[in-house]
Formats: structure tokens, sequence, C-alpha cells
């Protein structure tokens, strides 16, 4: 029998119960989206050059993919909760030290823990997300809102600490958040517990590959993360190109997380069972297409608008895929499987900003963009067989 996501018994659960998972996961990502703004113009008010800004910002990329296979064995072993709390302490570490930092070597560094924290917090809490007791595609949706909430509250906040204070106001800023955050999670009564681990990470990692849903996932989070990856390199480029000013820019950008809001909140009603194709088919093609249509506008309203809808793909993408490693993992291994989605994220973050500036210096940023939607509209028309190819295995997502 095709497994469901939504009895009514899990309906049942009040939200209180959760409430300290997710206002942690909310304040933490307030860190986030503050180190967005405030790491690479801090980089530039110390003087650095473009090439030293970039490498502080990419090279972590490579550290990411790696601290995700490590932070997964470790989630499995040290349980969700206790490295969400570790993930919390480095950052508190990452905003000090960047305090402090008065030069190139030091920024490094911070953004080396900052970037160790970020890394560990999404094995962590994802890991806690799909333990969550209740509806788990609702809880998914409810961890989409608090998370991007967050990063968008984030980078307003530190763009009014810039422009009214200083940079040190918004890196203390940062350390209070993640020691609040830390408190947070010391009141979440789930996902606590260490575990034995009878195999080794290897063979974990063995077993999950050879599990056909595992690669499907890893598939999923390399289209999810796309817009992510351009949010954060080539969309500012592109909105120069078209000749919007930066304030508005700033907002255009910001819809896209608006979008993941929304749409956490009636996702779980789109993603009712595992095997079906409808939500990754849509959510990608949504993905694509935005990604192509916002380069071919000039007009920052309809450019509103596809940003949102990227917004909202990437969200339904998101929870499908957790709801896809959740069916096909027990708790004890659900670490190292999110690990593995984290490495399909991490691809994406390392190649698509490369590609992207390779194509735009060659034809243009706009036509760059028409190629990257034209790319992932593809790839989401291969959902199609992946996916079939994925649950084709007798017992390949089970509850």
């Amino acid at each position: 029998m095709t497994p469901r996501l939504n009895s009514t018994a899990e309906n049942d659960v009040p939200f209180r119960n959760v409430a300290p998972f997710f206002l942690s996961s909310f304040v933490w990502n307030l860190v986030l989206g503050m180190s967005f703004l405030l790491v690479p113009l801090y980089a530039t008010f110390l003087g650095l050059s473009g090439a030293q800004v970039g490498t502080i910002i990419s090279l972590p990329v490579v550290l990411h993919i790696a601290i995700s296979l490590t932070g997964g064995a470790l989630a499995d072993r040290l349980g969700g909760k206790n490295l969400s709390s570790v993930s919390c302490a480095f950052t508190v570490l990452s905003a000090l030290m960047f305090l402090v930092a008065g030069n190139f070597a030091m920024l490094l560094v911070a953004q080396f823990l900052m970037v160790t924290a970020r890394s560990t917090f999404w094995i962590a809490n994802l890991s806690l997300a799909t333990q969550l007791p209740g509806n788990p595609a609702r809880q998914m949706g409810r961890f989409t809102v608090a998370t991007n909430a967050g990063q968008i509250v984030g980078s307003v906040f530190a763009g009014l600490a810039i422009k009214f204070a200083d940079f040190d106001f918004g890196f203390w800023a940062m350390a209070a958040a993640g020691l609040a955050a830390l408190l947070l999670n010391q009141m979440i009564r789930f996902g606590s517990s260490a575990r034995k681990r009878t195999h080794s990470a290897y063979a974990v990692y063995r077993q999950l590959l050879a599990k056909r849903p595992i690669i499907f996932s890893m598939v999923c989070a390399y289209v999810f993360a796309l817009p992510v990856a351009l949010s954060l390199s080539f969309y500012p480029i592109l909105f120069d190109f078209q000749q919007i000013d930066s304030s508005i820019s700033g907002l255009l950008i910001s819809t896209r997380g608006i979008g993941s809001i929304v749409a956490g909140f009636f996702v779980w009603r789109l993603v009712k069972r595992v095997p079906m194709v409808t939500p990754p088919l849509g959510a990608s093609i949504a993905i694509g297409t935005s990604v192509l249509l916002t380069a071919a506008m000039s007009q920052s309203l309809p450019i509103g608008i596809f940003m949102f809808t990227l917004g909202v793909g990437s969200a339904i993408l998101n929870v499908y895929t957790h709801m896809v490693i959740r069916s096909a993992t027990t708790d004890d291994i659900r670490g190292s499987a999110l690990a593995l989605f984290n490495v399909g994220f991490g691809i994406s973050l390392l190649t698509t900003p490369a590609l992207m500036g390779i194509m735009s210096d060659w034809i243009g940023v706009d036509k760059a963009f028409y190629i990257m939607g034209a790319f992932t509209v593809l790839v989401a028309l291969l959902m199609v067989p992946i996916q079939r190819w994925a649950f084709a295995a007798p017992g390949a997502a089970q509850q």
C-alpha cells in the first residue's frame, strides 16, 4: 500500500510541543541572513580586493561538501539536538571572530567557523525536522516558513545595522542571536538521544547510495539549490544589467524567500504521497521557467512575480525531497541521508556560479540565465523517468 503522509493521527500534535524547535530555527536563520550582508560588505569595508572577497565567500563551498559527509554521521551518532547545539556554539564563535577580524586571513578563519556552523546546522535541524511528531509534510512546511522568515528578517536587520550603527553592532547581534538559538535548543524535547553506530560511516553511505530514492533526492537537491546559488551570485548582476536600482534589487531577491514562506503554509496539502511525480516535476519546471523569464523581463513587477514563483517552486521541491528521504530511511541513518542531500546541494552551489561566470563572460549575463533556465527545465522533464526508476524497486519508499 502506498504510504500517505497526512494521517489523522499525525494532525493532532499541539504546536506548542514543537514550538521551541521552530523558534530556534528562526533565530539561527536570523544569523544566516545577517551574514549574507555583513560578511561581504565588511570585507569590502576593510579594503579587500574582489578576488579576496570572492575567495572568502566561495572557498567554503568545498568545505560545505566535506562537512556534510562527516556531519551526517555525527547527526546519527550524537543526535540532531546535540549537533544543532554544537552548530549554535560555532555560530557564536564565528560572530566573535568577525568582531576582531581585521585582515583577509582572520576573515577567512571567521568564515570557516561560520560555514562549519551552517553546514552542521542544516544537517542537524533537517534531521530533527524529519523526526517531528505530527504530519511530516505540514511540519516541513512550517520549517520552511521559519527558516526563510529568519533569513529575510536577518537581512533587513543587517542593512539597518550598517546604515544606522556599524559593523560591530551587527556582529554583536549575530553572537546574541546564536546564543539565543542555543538556549532555545535546550527546550527541544525530541531527537536528543545519541545512538551507538553498529556500522562505519562508509558502510552507511554505501548502503544509502544503493537506495534509488536517495539518488533521486540528490538530483532534487541539485535543482533546489539553483535559486540559492543564483541569488548569492548572479541575480544581483542580472538586475544591475537590467538597470534596476540596487535598493529594488534587494527587495526582488527577498521575494524568493517570501514565496517560500507562502508555500510553506500550503505545501503539506500538495505532498501527500512520496511516489507522486507531480510535486517534483511541477516545482522543477517552475524553477526553470522562472530563472529564464526573470532574464527576459526588464520591469520590476513581473520580475518580482517570477522571483516569488521561484521561491514557491523551491519550497515545494524542498519539502517533497525531505519526504522522500524520510520514507526511504530510518532514524538511525537519516542524518547520513541528509548529508548526501547536502552533497547534491553543494555540487549545485559549486558548479552553478562557475558556469554562469563563464557563460556571462562569453555571451552576456542575460543569455546565461536563458541557458541555465532551459537546462533546469530539461532536468525537470527528466524528473519523470528518474522518479519512476527510483520507486520502481519493491519497498523503495517505506514509512
